[in-house]
């Protein structure tokens, strides 16, 4: 179109133009597919609306506005106009260009467009009801969200995210979610001069970002929370990755980062660079850098007051690697590139306290330690064992990854993927182990393998005095920091020395290369020491990078064997065990953690099985986990074990299984000589429990171990009693049957169930069951089989009183239960001192007056309805309509 034509006025020329840009419009959304997705990013806006265009527009439809201005402040406005065919562009002027708020700026921009709501649009001052209602539901699509750099974004679900089409890809996913990269238009996204990055995106018309989507909205508050306080803190470090921006749109829940090229466990597989392209150095450098930025979390948080710190996942997934982008500077330059701590979804921070406190008590007492359980590889003994976790668990975690990278580079690809593979294996190095952790056994020593590997170091390179200098201070640190005691384990900032000081004992670059170009394979590794043992060499964290003459004395001792162990001396009177000696805990907390394995282990060695931790037995514990096997380990290693001492709440083993309905663990009971009317607290049997229980099984299991039904408890109740109060917040048909089975059983054992309380007010089963009425299926199932054969076959009497002249009908009354009173009724219950009807609802009402007619009294043979009606109910167990 040329220049004149554009420029010509006239209302078709106007129109002309408009048509072409909604077809310009369709053709550049982004996302189209996606109803709640598609969008027109700013600069497509700005494509289309060339500046002939603006010129025209202005020309011809005299819009008052410069054509700068219209750019703007006013480029997505105008083209939502065009899109919505408004013909009102004669108030143009008035309603945009010329309306302020009351500090006297402009307040209908491009910019208040979010802000604005169908109510404010439809007024006759704006864009009146036909226009304002097209005008918002075009604006999501014309308006993606702008990502202002450490700004918190907040939406309603209709609006777009700027994430370009096709650009998607997935990075991860947890349980937290999911973490993709995204490519944002560069007009979406604001940096903030307030906010200092270290990232700087290499595009000048693209910005890509890593995009981590939480389900849980708890976790992502959480993990916004904590990395608020991390970036609002005076101390900055360049090495932890903090968030861009936060986006919630809806239930959709958004944390934005800067994208990494890889994370460290991907680094470690030779993604990046190969072991042999890496030199030492560079990867220790790297390494003093993490600990660094551990230090800092761990002591320098805090704006005006300190605050406490646990990471609590740290391993190398969350560990990101970013391609150096500075080269040129010779201080920072990074060729392994430049390895940054993130996800804080897990961590605890929190203000110090004034007074001393363990930092375990602080994790373990803190609300968000209960949100989930950390387990896996790199966690710290101490969380292992269920201890809770501190920032000395951060180091522990922090020393099986250098253990990674060291092998990395000195054993190559294969060699760490060995040595992984090993980690979860047997001591003998090839039968599959339950886990891979670096610590394992009870009690926990540092993983065998890992142990090994560890203690070998200086065995490889005897012919170079350099080598082997590194390699003893690398021995030396690492045992350092992984012991199994974590009072012993350095902070970080020392560990941070020690890797500036492992970096000083390397090779001179100008000597032979040695460590620079090691990729040697690994050679077949002895077997591990016994399980039990901790390592042979342990070191204080100031003895590991002492000085070299310390080292050598260390080495020269280096190949050590059991019997150098203290524990190998022993007294010539001291009996010898198989196993390990363990201690009450290591027993109690190994059967918590359920690892039968282990407990047999245990129980090879010096161990009391009697003996209470934690105020309870090993097979309480081994009951109240529901864990068959350990019970099963525990009576076939000490057949006369105690199985009849109660519990501290006053409960007998039979009676605990019972309880959690356990089936098989009553089994292993009974034939271990369980008493089967054992008395717990208040004279409670086992068969009392399982009528309460409703478990139909162990029930009869019980009975046909010679259970007494007969027998009762403190409170004068019997095991029937107890079955009338069970399972009232169960409904199902499928428990109906049982809820019936029970009755039968008891019934065929006590040959009636019209057998009152003792001492108290001697009511029936049948009105214990009434007093505890529920509306349920399951609770009607137990009513009809309670009555089912009537009372000559040993049913219930259905107008039993207690002795204060108390029947169940006149209960169901004065409680107002009408479909109780309709089912009693039906059943030909007595209608003999019943209350007044006067206080009683409507409904209670008719239900009596229907019923009160001649023939229906006590005795009498009842009607064929009632009959009817006891045998459906009996059959099908259903509570009446």
């Amino acid at each position: 179109m040329r220049n004149m034509d554009l420029l010509r006025p006239g209302r078709r020329r106007s129109t002309d133009i408009q048509t072409a840009i909604r077809d310009e419009f369709r053709d550049a959304i982004q996302r189209r597919n996606a109803l709640l997705e598609k969008f027109i990013p700013r600069e497509s806006l700005e494509r289309i609306w060339n500046s002939e265009r603006f010129t025209a527009l202005l020309h011809n439809l005299r819009l008052g506005v410069d054509r700068v201005s219209l750019q703007q402040d006013f480029l997505q406005t105008v083209s939502l106009l065009i899109q919505i065919n408004w013909d009102g562009w004669g108030r143009f002027h008035e309603i945009f260009v010329q309306h302020l708020d009351r500090h006297g700026n402009r307040d209908r921009t491009d910019a208040n467009i979010p802000e604005y709501t169908l109510e404010m649009l439809e007024r006759p001052d704006f864009l009146g009801p036909v226009y304002g209602d097209k005008f918002l539901e075009m604006q999501y699509t014309f308006c993606p969200i702008d990502i202002r750099e450490g700004g918190n974004v907040i939406r309603s679900r209709e609006w777009r995210l700027p994430f370009l089409e096709g650009r998607s890809e997935v990075l991860g996913s947890g349980g937290y979610g999911h973490v993709t990269k995204e490519v944002i238009p560069r007009s979406h996204f604001i940096p903030s001069k307030g906010v200092s990055s270290v990232w700087s995106p290499s595009s000048q018309d693209e910005v890509p970002v890593a995009r981590k989507v939480f389900i849980s909205k708890g976790d992502f508050h959480k993990e916004t929370w904590n990395l608020d306080r991390i970036r609002d803190s005076l101390a900055k470090h360049d090495r932890v990755v903090l968030h861009l921006a936060t986006v919630a749109v809806g239930n959709e829940f958004n944390l934005l980062f800067p994208p990494a090229n890889m994370d460290l466990e991907k680094f470690l597989q030779g993604v990046y660079l190969k072991p042999e392209d890496c030199d030492m150095s560079e990867l220790i450098e790297e390494a003093a850098r993490l600990a660094g930025a551990l230090e800092h979390l761990h002591d320098r948080l805090g704006d005006g007051y300190p605050l406490r710190f646990c990471h609590r996942d740290l391993k190398p997934s969350n560990i990101l690697v970013y391609r150096d982008d500075h080269p040129g500077d010779l201080h920072s330059h990074s060729p392994v590139g430049k390895w940054k701590i993130t996800d804080f979804g897990l961590s605890v921070i929190t203000r110090r306290e004034t007074r001393p406190r363990p930092f375990e008590d602080f994790v373990t007492n803190t609300p968000i330690q209960s949100m989930r359980v950390v387990a896996g590889t790199y966690q710290a003994p101490e969380v292992c064992d269920g201890r809770g976790s501190g920032s000395e668990s951060d180091v522990w975690s922090f020393g099986c990854i250098l253990v990674r990278i060291l092998a990395f580079k000195l054993d190559g690809i294969d060699g760490l993927r060995a040595l992984d593979l090993r980690r979860g294996t047997g001591i003998d190095g090839e039968s599959p182990y339950e886990n891979d952790y670096f610590c394992r056994g009870s009690p926990l020593v540092l993983n065998p393998h890992i142990q090994d590997w560890i203690q070998n170091l200086p065995n490889r390179y005897r012919h170079d005095p350099q080598a082997q200098d590194f390699l003893i201070c690398a021995r030396d640190m690492l045992f350092a920091i992984l012991q199994i005691e974590k009072p012993m384990r350095p902070v970080a900032s020392k560990v941070t020395e020690m890797l500036q000081q492992l970096k000083a004992t390397l090779p001179n670059p100008d000597a032979p290369e040695v460590l620079r170009e090691i990729r040697s394979p690994t050679l077949p590794l002895p077997l591990p020491l016994a399980l039990a043992l901790p390592h042979p060499h342990p070191v204080t964290p100031e003895s590991s990078v002492g000085s070299l003459t310390q080292r050598n004395s260390i080495n020269s001792n280096s190949v050590s064997s059991s019997s150098s162990h203290p524990s190998s001396h022993r007294r010539p009177s001291e009996p010898t065990y198989a196993g390990p000696t363990a201690t009450p805990k290591i027993l109690v907390d190994t059967i918590k953690r359920g690892n039968a394995n282990e407990v047999r282990t245990l129980l090879s060695g010096k161990v009391d099985v009697e003996q209470a931790y934690d105020k309870e037995r090993p097979l309480v514990h081994a009951i109240r986990g529901n864990s068959q096997t350990i019970v099963r380990v525990l009576l076939d290693h000490a057949p006369s074990l105690d199985v009849e001492s109660h519990d501290r709440d006053g409960n007998t083993p039979l009676r605990l299984a019972v309880l959690h309905d356990n089936k098989p663990i009553v089994e292993m009971l009974l034939e271990a000589q369980a008493h089967v009317d054992g008395e717990s607290k208040h004279g409670m049997t086992a068969l009392m429990a399982a009528a309460r229980q409703g478990n139909e099984e162990i029930l009869g299991l019980l009975l046909s171990k010679g259970a007494d039904p007969m027998i009762y408890s403190d409170e004068g109740s019997m095991c029937l009693h107890y079955a009338m109060t069970l399972g009232q917040q169960q409904s199902s048909s499928a428990c109906c049957d049982s809820g019936a089975a029970i009755i039968h059983l008891l019934r065929a054992r006590l040959g009636t169930v019209d057998i009152p309380k003792q001492g108290s007010n001697e009511e029936m089963p049948f009105l214990t069951l009434v007093k505890n009425f529920v509306d349920t299926s399951f609770w009607w199932a137990k009513f009809y089989a309670l009555l089912e054969g009537g009372v000559e076959t040993g049913g219930a009497d259905i107008d039993k009183a207690d002795k204060n002249g108390l029947t169940p009908l006149c209960y169901a009354v004065e409680e107002q239960y009408p479909s109780l009173t309709k089912a009693l009724l039906q059943n030909n219950a007595s209608q003999d001192n019943l209350p007044s009807l006067d206080h009683l609802r409507s409904d209670m009402v008719r239900v009596i007056q229907r019923f009160r007619r001649p023939g229906l009294r006590r005795g009498s043979q009842g009607s064929s309805e009632s009959r009817f009606s006891i045998h459906k109910f009996s059959k099908n167990w259903r509570k009446p309509k």
